[in-house]
């Protein structure tokens, strides 16, 4: 798949394996900087990650896979805001115990989408980078998109750690379980419920917060209520 097919480096400047700063200015962020996510240096590979022990990869998603556009934005769009430089970074979060100023943050690009492709070609490119990041033993973060793109996450964790071994936290207002549809063997609706059905989660570590609106449906509702 040529929209897939990453970029011939072997004529690119050899260099050490690290975390690369592209902004030309000390205050890059304030004036006319290169825009990453909060700023932080990039990565382009496992072996970046390793070498500038990253804790925490962002990556921009690309996909989009419903009737309203937009998602395949999101990151770029994300990469350009500056509010974040009014808020300190600093201080211990009360509840994980975690000092986010004393973390390694790294951007490590966008994922590819192919928008004549059908979904599963889309998130196996998810599967892809997201395995390439928790190689090098950071924390992925996705980063625009729509939700389809989850079933790449939950491919590669389950590739990583094992099937059923992570909790998925599903914020929405719309359950993501439907049927099959659409022509498509997974979705932007049907994500959460091709992973529960093909092992990768476990139902009982599925917790939603937020549903509403007249769906699901009885029948969909019943085959939640015994999974």
């Amino acid at each position: 798949d040529k929209f897939f097919e990453r970029r011939d480096t072997s004529k690119d400047p050899k260099r050490e394996a690290g975390l690369v700063n592209p902004q030309r200015y000390k205050f890059g962020e304030l004036l006319a900087g290169f825009p990453t996510f909060l700023g932080a240096p990039m990565a382009f590979t496992t072996e970046d990650l390793k070498a500038g022990n990253v804790d925490v990869a962002l990556v921009g998603i690309c996909i989009t896979d419903q009737p309203v556009p937009g998602g395949n934005f999101g990151a770029n769009k994300m990469r350009a805001l500056t509010d974040w430089l009014a808020f300190p970074a600093g201080g211990t979060n009360n509840m994980l115990g975690v000092d986010y100023g004393k973390l390694t943050i790294a951007d490590y690009g966008n994922v590819g989408w192919n928008f004549f492709a059908q979904n599963q070609r889309n998130v196996e490119e998810v599967h892809r980078v997201i395995s390439e990041i928790l190689d090098g033993d950071a924390i992925p973060i996705g980063v625009g998109g729509t939700h389809v793109q989850t079933y790449g996450f939950h491919t590669a964790l389950a590739q990583k750690y094992g099937p059923g071994t992570f909790v998925t936290l599903h914020i929405d207002a719309h359950y993501d379980t439907y049927m099959y549809g659409f022509g498509r063997f997974v979705h932007n609706g049907s994500f959460l419920k091709v992973a529960i059905e093909k092992g990768l989660i476990n139902g009982s570590d599925l917790i939603q917060v937020g549903l509403r609106g007249e769906y699901p449906d009885n029948a969909s509702l019943q085959w939640m209520r015994e999974h």
